[in-house]
């Protein structure tokens, strides 16, 4: 669920090169330099940005238990790293605004990905499997694992046991752990690097199997969509319903849709004005009880109706409509507008 066309991807991709930087920084101590860059980046796309100073944390840590000699520097880019979070338009409130949302009971109850990683979810059989994994490794290795590196997994497997997202961010860390855990000796790894080096036939098997699912799922092998470009590129985009809804909203209009289509219906008429999208964060209880109100339909959803003035209401498939008479009822595949509830 992580990897959904969302900001989020920035912040995993900034998640996994910071990661670079801080398991090169001994072989790249100049590069290490640009670990607090990253860090600026991060603080201005995403609420992730917390995660920053944690692996530079670990980074600092892991050289001062092993006495290196980096240590100093380490110290200066967590130093200079931290205070990297708080260059942005709202200065120290990100870390508020970061917290929260993970604190928010609203969200928490009602965003399937922010609630605990159930073992019987597809996120939690991926998950649960390779975190015993990666444990049995690192402990079989204990001799050269660090305490820094054992607190690292703990944290990251935390994480990913308190929110279905949070498996995202174990799953980059897994990888740098297992590394740590199946590194060859200083002795043996200058055996391995004397002798000649082949190619591996697996390797190239899973590149070429790589190769072939991207083109494959390329999307100009699909039928074309009026709106998304491609059929079947955007889930939660209802083309019909957004064609429809552009012909009888209203500039300003208030219009309420299921929170999964909202951001789609923002994209493809701005014009109108939302009940609710999926900024979670941003709105309070009462307006979420309202919504419920909304999507539960019948006597409750009609007094949501009044109270928020809402004047288009959207449908789903299946959904309950709240009662009342509307002057206009436009039926789409996709679900049905009702237009301009009647007193």
């Amino acid at each position: 669920p992580a990897l959904a066309l969302r900001p989020q991807l920035l912040g995993i991709a900034l998640f996994a090169g910071l990661l670079l930087l801080v398991a090169g920084r001994r072989r790249w101590p100049r590069a290490y330099w640009l670990a607090p860059v990253l860090v600026l980046a991060w603080a201005n796309v995403h609420g992730s940005f917390v995660l920053g100073p944690v692996l530079l944390g670990y980074a600092w840590l892991d050289d001062l238990v092993a006495g290196r000699p980096g240590r100093r520097q380490s110290l200066w880019v967590l130093v200079i790293g931290s205070l990297a979070t708080i260059l942005n338009p709202y200065l120290f409130n990100v870390w508020g605004y970061a917290v929260g949302i993970g604190a928010s009971g609203a969200i928490a109850g009602r965003v399937s990905e922010w609630q605990r990683t159930s073992p019987l979810g597809i996120p939690g059989l991926l998950f649960y499997p390779s975190l015993l994994a990666t444990a049995v490794l690192l402990y079989r290795s204990r001799r050269r694992v660090s305490w820094p590196t054992w607190a690292l997994g703990v944290g990251m497997a935390v994480i990913g046991a308190w929110a279905v997202r949070g498996v995202a961010w174990w799953a980059i860390v897994m990888v740098f752990l297992v590394a740590i855990a199946l590194a060859p000796d200083p002795r043996a790894a200058e055996a391995a690097a004397s002798r000649p080096r082949r190619a591996n036939a697996l390797n190239a098997a899973v590149v070429a199997v790589l190769g072939v699912a991207i083109v494959a799922a390329l999307p100009w092998w699909r039928p074309s969509d009026p709106l998304a470009g491609r059929v079947g590129l955007l889930s939660y985009a209802p083309t019909a319903l957004a064609l429809e809804l552009a012909d009888v909203a209203r500039p300003g209009q208030r219009v309420a849709v299921p929170q999964l289509w909202a951001s789609w219906l923002e994209w493809a008429v701005p014009d109108a004005s939302y009940y609710i999208d999926s900024r979670f964060e941003l709105y309070p209880l009462d307006v979420w009880n309202g919504y419920d109100d909304l999507a539960a339909g019948g006597a409750a959803g009609r007094a949501a109706v009044d109270r928020w003035s809402v004047e288009v209401v959207v449908v789903p498939p299946g959904g309950t409509e709240p009662d009342g008479s509307w002057a206009r009822r436009i039926e789409t595949p996709d679900g049905t507008i009702l237009v301009g509830p009647q007193p």
